[in-house]
C-alpha cells in the first residue's frame, strides 16, 4: 500500500475478549492474544497515517464460527451460555460482519482510523 501511494485499509479481528472477561470460559491465551490485536491496531495507525493507510479493527461478540462450533459440540449446554450473554440471546453468523467491513473498506470511512468497532449483539 505504501508503494502504490493511493491509500488503503487494513482490517484486523480482535473480539469481545478483549474488552472483558468472558467467564465461565478458560482462554487467557485468546483473551491476551485479541488485547494484542487491538494494541497493534493503534500504533500500526499511528505509523502509517501518512501513507493515508487506515488501520481499524472489529471485535465481533459470539459467531458461529469453527471454533464455537467446537465447544458447543463438546457441551451442547454451553450454547444457553453464550446466548444469554447477550441482549440480542442468539449466536451471530460470521456474515453479519460484512457491513462494517464494506464501510471500513470503502471511502465512506475515510476518516476512521485507530477504531475498535465491536458488533456483539449487546454484550458490552
Amino acid at each position: 500500500m505504501k508503494e502504490q501511494k493511493s491509500g488503503g485499509s487494513i482490517i484486523c479481528i480482535a473480539s469481545t475478549a478483549s474488552h472483558q472477561s468472558l467467564w465461565p470460559q478458560t482462554i487467557t491465551a485468546y483473551t491476551a492474544s485479541k488485547f494484542g490485536v487491538r494494541g497493534f491496531t493503534k500504533q500500526v495507525a499511528a505509523e502509517l497515517a501518512q501513507y493515508n493507510i487506515r488501520v481499524n479493527s472489529i471485535s465481533p461478540g459470539c459467531m458461529m464460527t469453527d471454533m464455537l462450533q467446537s465447544v458447543i459440540t463438546q457441551d451442547e449446554s454451553r450454547r444457553k451460555l453464550f446466548e444469554d450473554n447477550c441482549v440480542m440471546h442468539r449466536i451471530a453468523n460470521p456474515s453479519e460482519l460484512n457491513g462494517i467491513v464494506v464501510y471500513l473498506m470503502s471511502d465512506a470511512s475515510s476518516y476512521a482510523t485507530a477504531a475498535d468497532y465491536r458488533v456483539d449483539g449487546g454484550v458490552l
